[in-house]
């Protein structure tokens, strides 16, 4: 089961009102998914861009029972959360133009030294931001390595 969330932009909402909008999806999934036939403890956060960033800090900010998360081509800044965080699988562009890559690795060594939890990182030669935008080879590997990640996480 998939659900597809959104929430609202800056400049007309605050970044807390954002994290807010993620904390609400994610309570919303958690009490619905069983009448979709999904299994709310099973629920893995995936967030492009700023969502995963979003979706880090929603973790932080007390959302529980996240089973995962999966950040591609995310901007995470000085983002050094506070909380235990569930497994993550971070994916990046060695091309990126609006994220550089340097950023993101050292991202995934301050998680990885700050986390019991378990860090994976791919990095994708040649690629850019969005690099999924659009069907390819490259975007069906990345769905194949999310599947694997989310079954070795949740068994």
């Amino acid at each position: 089961m998939c659900v597809s969330a959104n929430y609202r932009l800056r400049p007309h909402v605050s970044h807390a009102d954002q994290v807010a909008d993620v904390r609400a999806a994610i309570e919303w999934v958690q009490s619905h998914a069983a009448g979709y036939g999904g299994d709310p403890s099973r629920l893995f956060l995936v967030g492009s861009s700023a969502g995963g960033y979003l979706a880090i800090e929603a973790v932080d900010d007390g959302a529980v029972g996240i089973a995962g998360l999966i950040c591609r081509y995310g901007y995470y800044g000085d983002l050094a959360p506070t909380r235990a965080l569930p497994p993550m699988l971070v994916i990046h562009g060695e091309n990126d133009l609006l994220v550089p890559v340097s950023d993101v690795r050292d991202f995934v060594e301050r998680m990885r030294a700050g986390s019991a939890a378990q860090i994976e990182y791919v990095e994708l030669p040649g690629a850019h931001h969005d690099f999924d935008l659009y069907e390819s080879i490259r975007s069906a590997a990345i769905n194949t390595a999310v599947e694997s990640f989310i079954e070795r996480v949740a068994g």
